[in-house]
């Protein structure tokens, strides 16, 4: 077993060896697929060569037992099946993972209050799309009764979620369902794209989940993933035909589409209908951080048809609200932080996120030093970021701000220096600029009549320009660096 660093919850599932010792004859025995086991209990059996676990990101413990076929027949026609030594690992990181917002940039600049500091800014391109991984529902999560027709008979119900609300998930892929398990059966899961009330549409998977009655939610990882057409109704329904009562609700929460019921798996109704203010305690979970395959209709499903008609049985318990593992996250805010030596890095600033902008920027007025600035971004399910990265060089996750002071002489103030843009003079009366390249060469020359002015040098090459500025008191030359 070995795990993928590249996504949380994937791991390997790699040959554990032939058999250990055991009592009776050993077999040759070919490899059936393996055992997972998360944290002392039984997971899942799978055929494939990895096995997905999107349940959460908290840290677990996952054993695998290889499961070898049998060579020798046993009295009865059973057949002699054996498995490896358990192989375990511990995998998960206990915390959220999200991404970064866009590339940062920082500059040394003044503000229009001619503070001097470091300007700090992100964005003008498409942000990645947010991480989604969230369970879909419309039950209120606490159990109020089971129906069914008060003898082991077919049942079939289940939720849909139209196409209208379906494209929020765009991109993603169904890989888990979830269904209350009040009554121990074997329940089969039968998923639907398209159609429309009383039809359930094209079947697209069905597979078994077992329940053993602890009254409490029973999950099943999907056998594969499916991916979400947008441009359909998905129905998530099941089935049993050997319980009285197999149909676990909560008190109804308004919406039809949560109280779908069949008695032959073909005409679909709203339990409403029979008097009974149900909701079904039904889910599935999807992911943009998982693809699915291709989708293929499968034959029609045909579990018979009940005679009878649906009633209701006293709850037999109740349950805690669900546990959400993961929700659909956006990003709600920004964190700028500081640092004078590249770490210890301090919050300095928390700029919320606008929605349908993609520009953004934070001004950091400060004392003349060097500095060192990262940003990360905020998601509305509490997860923040790792520092993005800086804009052409992608080897960092910080940019650096050199900030100056104010060059001053006879009168005259003049800044930032140095500068890769615009420097500011002031002066009461200047009335004459002229700036010279190091090698004495006049690169600019103007009369002026004003008491301050923008002065751009990012027209000059990098390098030092001496800057004579005559005003009222007098002539002033600056030492002026332009870098880039």
């Amino acid at each position: 077993i070995q795990q993928d660093p590249n996504l949380i919850g994937v791991y390997e599932l790699k040959d554990a060896g032939t058999p250990g010792p055991g009592p009776g004859p050993q077999p040759s025995g070919d490899i059936l697929g393996a055992m997972i086991f998360r944290d002392g209990e039984w997971l899942d059996f799978t055929t494939d060569s990895e096995y997905i676990d999107v349940d959460e990101f908290e840290l677990h413990e996952y054993c695998v037992r290889i499961v070898y076929d049998g060579t020798y027949d046993l009295p009865e026609g059973n057949i002699f099946y054996s498995m490896s030594c358990p192989e375990c690992i511990e995998v998960g990181s206990g915390q959220q993972h999200c991404a970064a917002g866009a590339d940062i940039r920082g500059e040394y600049q003044w503000n229009e209050g001619g503070e001097f500091g470091a300007l700090i800014s992100w964005g003008e391109q498409i942000l990645p799309p947010a991480p989604i991984s969230e369970w879909l529902y419309y039950d209120n999560g606490t159990y109020a009764s089971s129906v069914g027709t008060g003898s082991p008979s077919p049942c079939y119900w289940g939720i849909m979620i139209p196409a209208a609300s379906m494209s929020a998930y765009d991109g993603c892929s169904l890989t888990q369902v979830a269904v209350f398990d009040a009554y121990a059966a074997t329940y089969t899961c039968n998923i639907y794209y398209g159609g429309a009330t009383p039809t359930a549409g094209t079947l697209v998977h069905t597979q078994n989940l077992t329940g053993t009655g602890s009254v409490d939610w029973v999950y099943a990882n999907l056998s594969s993933a499916l991916p979400i057409d947008a441009t359909q109704n998905l129905w998530i329904t099941f089935y049993c035909n050997t319980l009285e009562y197999p149909m676990a609700g909560s008190n109804d929460t308004g919406d039809a589409n949560g109280r779908w019921v069949s008695l032959d798996g073909s005409t679909w109704e709203d339990i409403a209908g029979y008097g009974l203010n149900y909701t079904w305690m039904v889910r599935g979970f999807v992911t943009n951080e998982a693809k699915g395959g291709q989708i293929a209709a499968l034959e029609p499903f045909n579990g018979g048809a009940s005679e009878g008609t649906f009633v209701a049985v006293a709850g037999n318990g109740n349950t805690p609200e669900f546990n959400f593992m993961r929700n659909r996250a956006e990003i709600v805010s920004y964190n700028v932080y500081r640092s004078t030596e590249n770490a210890n890095y301090t919050l300095i600033a928390n700029v919320p996120a606008v929605e349908g902008q993609d520009y953004y920027e934070y001004f950091d007025a400060i004392v003349p030093g060097t500095y060192y600035y990262q940003v990360t971004a905020v998601y509305d399910n509490d997860c923040e970021s790792e520092p993005a990265l800086a804009e052409g060089n992608h080897a960092n996750n910080y940019v650096i701000v050199t900030v100056t002071g104010v060059t001053e002489g006879n009168g005259v103030a003049l800044y930032p220096n140095p500068t890769n843009g615009n420097v500011k003079i002031e002066a009461v009366g200047m009335n004459h600029i002229t700036v010279m390249s190091a090698l004495g060469q006049v690169v600019y020359d103007a009369e002026v009549s004003c008491d301050e002015m923008n002065l751009n040098m990012a027209q000059f090459n990098a390098g030092i320009y001496m800057v004579r500025i005559s005003s009222e008191s007098g002539v002033s030359t600056q030492r002026v660096t332009v870098v880039r």
